[in-house]
């Protein structure tokens, strides 16, 4: 019996490396039975260099007849014509798969997106039909794109496995049975690394943003206030890359505003880490303010006290299982005058002790991902 991951993608976002890291410690699967499928050919060598061929098998169709045809796929999927990708794509994921073999989507937020369930659900369906018992993990669902569609592709689900209880809710009251299990990346522990030499001057405030957190002029104006607030109470802010890929690069971002920074503001160099000695440095900074869902478990995992940029329910879900007050999660997209970052970030300092308290209950949160592997079997 082979466990599959056909959107493991790669660990150009090293949130996907916290959750297949995650779920091998939880299944305590063998190297043999967990399979992760790489898109693209810089992905699968990127896996490899990140060790992560160390607890699977990754897979990546290398071959000059398949390039061509994602090739030719994809430029009819740019015209209009979905369909064509999205078969070709589907067998690709599903290679190798048999019968009695588990099928685990590890969701993440692709169900918090307008047509993001498009290729899942269709797996989904391909799956069953294989006889594969399939499950879907380590996910979020944004309520608003539970559409009658959405919801008839998880009946091919055998298993759905929500990460909040937001979205847990939001499925209950459609009538679609699931359990709430913690993130996989929870269970993780750093993997410690030579810290800049930064870190030995004045405390660190952890900072990551993405080009989806928002790309506005409120948004920057808020960044640049809290960068130059931080230099005022002698804090230095790391800027703290956690996804690489094309179009989604937080580099990206980043770069946009870096000029506008002041002189106490590093950037660190995130692809020369994996997602366990990210969590390292993330943990030895004295706070933390994260766009991206799995930089903020991190912070979460490490008991930094932190502040969520949160665009979507999963970081309202996250952020309310494990007992963090409301003020901690900013909707980012939504930002009201120049000063709301600095308001929150007051805050947390204020209540640091408030927050710390929280986290008292981590251990406990942190057990229950370890009944995924019973509820699956």
């Amino acid at each position: 019996m082979k466990i599959f991951l056909p959107y493991h993608l790669g660990c150009g976002n090293r949130g996907c490396e916290g959750i297949c890291r995650g779920i091998s410690k939880i299944f305590n699967a063998n190297p043999s039975d967990l399979v992760l499928y790489n898109m693209t050919q810089s992905e699968f060598y990127d896996d490899k260099k990140l060790g992560i061929d160390e607890i699977g098998e990754l897979k990546y169709r290398g071959s000059f007849i398949f390039e061509s045809g994602r090739v030719i796929v994809k430029a009819l999927r740019k015209i209009g014509f979905t369909w064509p990708y999205l078969e070709y794509m589907s067998e690709h994921y599903l290679a190798g798969a048999k019968a009695g073999d588990y099928f685990l989507m590890t969701g993440g937020d692709i169900y918090c997106y307008e047509n993001g369930y498009v290729l899942p659900n269709l797996l989904a369906k391909k799956a069953k039909k294989k006889g594969l018992k399939s499950i879907i993990y380590c996910a979020s669902f944004e309520e608003k794109y539970l559409s009658p569609s959405v919801i008839k592709g998880l009946s091919n689900y055998d298993v759905i496995l929500t990460r909040e209880s937001i979205s847990a809710a939001a499925l209950q009251k459609l009538g679609i049975q699931n359990t709430i299990i913690p993130d996989p990346a929870f269970t993780l522990e750093p993997t410690p690394v030579e810290l800049p030499e930064f870190f030995n001057k004045r405390p660190i405030v952890g900072l990551n943003f993405s080009p989806y957190t928002n790309s506005s002029d409120l948004f920057e104006e808020n960044i640049v206030k809290l960068c130059e607030y931080c230099d005022e109470i002698d804090m230095d802010v790391c800027l703290i890359p956690h996804v690489f890929w094309k179009g989604q690069d937080d580099r990206d971002a980043m770069n946009v505003i870096l000029s506008k920074l002041g002189k106490n503001v590093h950037f660190l160099d995130s692809t020369k880490y994996s997602y366990l000695q990210i969590r390292y440095i993330i943990s030895k900074c004295k706070y933390f303010i994260g766009g991206r869902t799995h930089s903020v478990i991190s912070a979460y995992s490490t008991k930094v006290p932190c502040l969520a940029l949160g665009y979507s329910v999963k970081a309202k879900g996250i952020a309310k299982d494990i007992g963090m007050p409301d003020y901690t999660v900013l909707d980012s997209k939504n930002f009201k005058s120049k000063n709301d970052l600095i308001d929150a970030f007051r805050k947390l300092i204020e209540n640091e002790q408030e927050i710390k308290k929280a986290y008292e209950n981590l251990n406990t949160y942190v057990k229950r991902c370890y009944e995924a592997k019973r509820i699956v079997e």
